[in-house]
């Protein structure tokens, strides 16, 4: 006999939930809740994140961890339903399929509908007070334990999937938005550089020159050992075929025009063949799409998955597809009109900047007769011109409307165009199917794009990181995403966002009630898993480079939902290394510590980790076409010299680290591993710098008279498993701060549910063993001396240290 699954709600609430056969049974038992609503997915296909508000009704927003497409709740005796459809939730519904009753205690019981016969739900469950808060409602709870209740706008973080066994029995797990059941830590291993042991190179030289890394590199002992560093996913960069100065005459591939050249390698942002592997990864080049499954089979036999990326935006302006000529992006375009709704790309008017054809690059001066660009330099062929540009001309990746791009824009790629005129920013201008227009037809390019992800789903890949998503219409993301869940539920998608105005303003009535968002709400709301957390990074440098405090940190955050999605990160291909000479105040790599351990701390989804970073990667000189810019080049063929140590000829022991490199490694692996505890993953947050701006004892330095600019501290807490954490980091480089002293008010032991609860202790658990006594309720925390370049995360338990 099988019996439901049961979960508590709040702090006098249950539910009970049976999926039998093709139907769900719920029924709810509880005080004090006069508003009750189940968010349901039962497909893969589009849905919403975001409930309907509205007062007296759904109250506040509520934002769910998955896309639903149902949603039923029951209101003064009456049961309702709405349902996703054509890109927005239907009117609200009076629905027969449940029953009602009151009583002591609220049930609902009785609440079963038809699912059909699909092997998975997805569910949230969730309750309000609707006549509080002036009819926007409290939340009092939901079947994620650890989501904040109160008034206001909510966040549920997690979800619970069913599926059956071989028996036709029930299993449920509690499962995040990103779809893991555990916080997902992403290794961004750029293989072009990753294997190359070689640590003496030519500026700006050739592959036969430096060298270049090879799928067969990746092999087991690495992959095994960064299993063992705690990550769970590898974004390999770079995979897909780029244009490049490198020929294959075997395979029919000449060199690409230097003029289209940033880089001797190429820029793997450029790329030539949505559908082909980077013949320069393989050890025999005609066999590289074997090579490539190959690396898939072992990076799944770690138990790891793969990530590779999706560049959506643009292409190389020499783009031809040898694989599917078929789905070759221009084919069939109308070139004498701007924008063709049909067509994949914009085209250039003889009234546009410039006047005319042809193309004109930036990379030749022809007064002068020279060679701008560092690589036509180099090659010493370029002469400023495109021959697949000569009587047209075509937009540039980054919008630009010129027959003479700039050196800074992306003037070697080309815009997609997903149907909407980007000229006038208005919902007006989109000629595709959205909660405006859902009768529009399907741009061409959205099924070449949706084409793309499809073949690479085909041969094991486990997710995307999308290049400036928020380029690309998100209603778009909405129909590929969906369809990418059809063909695998557990497909990851990672947003490359930043808070630039959206290119395309969305239509969704969800998104306008709420001021339509940022980019990153948006992207969330068209169903990614994750958006880049750039804000707390960007004010993280600009505390070694001014003008930022650790006081800043906090407004970084935003939006809850954004916030409790962004993806973590303190290094990544874009940005300077944090050993660099050039920033971070020339510290070395230990500023990492503290700087990491705050940035994963803080709330958020996937961490994401740069190849290089845990041995302290300096990215120091002039490599090729980047020059010395304290970034390890994308751009050039090159090597990595300090992760060089760690490879070790490929047998990826450490044998040539420096025992201090080999005890940051440990850090990071430490860290790692913490950051997937319950209490960061899942936890609630707390900042305590505001409740310290006037306590001279909070790291305070010569001459200041507010704290907070290199000393930072947080509480984590998770209700469901009840861990709690108080994290502290001195960001300072020199200076030991000393005496300090934690203001703790008594909203912060509410916030931790351990006001009176007697003698405490703390114990350093990311670093060097330290133990700490105090008495909850206590008006500070005294920590004595912290080091400069140090974090803590100090598990906070009950008893004493005896």
């Amino acid at each position: 006999m099988r019996s439901p699954h049961t979960f508590r709600i709040g702090e006098s609430g249950e539910v009970a939930v049976e999926w039998i056969s093709e139907s769900l049974e719920v029924t709810y038992t509880g005080s004090g809740a006069d508003a009750i609503y189940l968010a349901l997915d039962d497909r893969d296909g589009m849905g919403s994140p975001i409930v309907p508000h509205e007062r007296e009704w759904e109250g506040s927003t509520i934002f769910l961890p998955f896309p639903a497409k149902s949603l039923f709740y029951v209101v003064d005796g009456v049961v309702y339903h709405r349902h996703w459809r054509d890109y927005s939730w239907s009117a609200r519904e009076i629905t027969s399929r449940a029953s009602y009753s009151s009583g002591p205690e609220k049930t609902i019981g009785g609440l079963s509908f038809a699912v059909g016969d699909v092997q998975r739900l997805e569910l949230v469950i969730y309750v309000k007070s609707l006549r509080e808060n002036s009819g926007w409602g409290t939340l009092l709870g939901s079947t994620d334990g650890s989501a904040a209740t109160g008034p206001g706008d909510r966040v549920i973080g997690s979800f619970l999937r069913f599926t059956r066994d071989a028996t036709g029995n029930t299993i449920c797990e509690r499962v995040r938005r990103s779809r893991s059941s555990s916080r997902i830590r992403i290794y961004e291993l750029f293989p072009r550089l990753f294997g190359n042991t070689k640590t003496i190179g030519k500026q700006n030289g050739r592959l036969a020159e430096n060298g270049c890394g090879k799928f067969a590199d990746i092999n087991e002992p690495a992959l095994s050992s960064l299993a063992k560093m705690n990550f769970t996913h590898i974004w390999l960069l770079g995979v897909v075929r780029h244009a490049s100065t490198t020929g294959y005459p075997e395979l029919e591939f000449a060199p690409d025009d230097s003029d289209l050249m940033k880089g001797l390698a190429g820029s793997p942002f450029a790329v030539k063949d949505c559908f082909d592997v980077n013949p320069d990864l393989a050890t025999d080049p005609e066999n590289r799409a074997v090579e490539f499954r190959s690396l898939l089979d072992r990076i799944h036999a770690q138990g790891l998955k793969a990530i590779i990326d999706l560049v959506p935006n643009h292409v190389s302006r020499a783009y031809m597809s040898s694989i599917r000529p078929d789905l070759h992006f221009g084919a069939g375009d109308e070139t004498s009109e701007f924008f063709t709704p049909s067509n994949n790309f914009y085209y250039l008017r003889t009234t546009d900047e410039g006047g005319g054809p042809p193309l004109r690059l930036p990379t030749f001066d022809r007064s002068a007769q020279q060679p701008i660009s560092p690589t036509c330099v180099v090659q010493g062929d370029c002469d400023g011109l495109f021959e697949g540009e000569q009587s047209f001309g075509r937009v540039t990746g980054n919008n630009r409307l010129t027959w003479t791009p700039d050196i800074t824009d992306w003037y070697e790629t080309v815009k997609l165009n997903y149907g909407y005129d980007f000229r006038e920013h208005s919902s007006a201008c989109a000629h595709f199917p959205g909660a405006l227009a859902p009768w529009k037809a399907i741009p061409d390019t959205w099924w070449k794009v949706d084409a793309v992800i499809a073949h690479w789903q085909a041969q094991g890949v486990d997710g995307f990181r999308c290049d400036m998503a928020h380029m690309v219409p998100p209603e778009f993301w909405a129909w590929a995403i969906s369809r990418a869940r059809e063909r695998d539920a557990q497909v990851f998608f990672m947003a490359e966002a930043y808070n630039d105005s959206l290119v395309v303003p969305p239509q969704s009535p969800d998104l306008l009630a709420l001021g339509q968002g940022s980019p990153s709400t948006a992207l969330l709301h068209a169903g990614f898993d994750a958006v880049y957390g750039h804000d707390a990074y960007s004010v993280m440098r600009q505390i070694y480079m001014g003008p930022k405090w650790a006081n800043d940190i906090d407004a970084t955050l935003g939006s809850e939902f954004v916030a409790a999605n962004s993806v973590r990160y303190s290094e990544n291909h874009d940005e300077v290394r944090l050993a660099s000479p050039l920033a971070w105040g020339g510290l070395g790599h230990n500023v990492g510590r503290p700087v990491s351990a705050v940035l994963y701390g803080l709330p958020g989804g996937p961490i994401l980790f740069y190849n290089g970073q845990e041995v302290g990667e300096p990215a120091a000189g002039a490599s090729g076409f980047s020059g010395d810019d304290g970034r390890t080049t994308i751009f050039d063929y090159w090597f990595m010299p300090e992760l060089s140590k760690w490879v070790n000829n490929c047998q990826y022991d450490g044998g040539e680290l420096s025992s201090e490199q080999a005890e940051l490694r440990q850090y990071y692996s430490r860290l790692l591993a913490l950051s997937a505890e319950p209490a960061f993953s899942d936890g609630q947050f707390l900042p305590l710098n505001p409740f310290n701006l006037d306590n001279p004892r909070f790291g305070r330095c010569d001459g200041e008279t507010v704290s907070g600019h290199w000393l930072y501290a947080f509480l984590r807490y998770d209700l469901c498993s009840g861990q709690r954490f108080l994290a502290v980091a001195n960001f300072h480089g020199r200076y030991f701060l000393e005496d300090v002293r934690i203001r703790m008010p008594r909203s912060a032991w509410d916030f931790l549910d351990l006001a009176n609860e007697g003698l405490m202790r703390l114990q350093q658990r990311l670093g060097a063993p330290r133990e700490l006594e105090f008495d909850s309720g206590s008006e500070d925390i005294h920590l004595g001396s912290l080091p400069p370049l140090t974090a803590y995360y100090f598990s906070i338990e009950a008893g004493s240290l005896s």
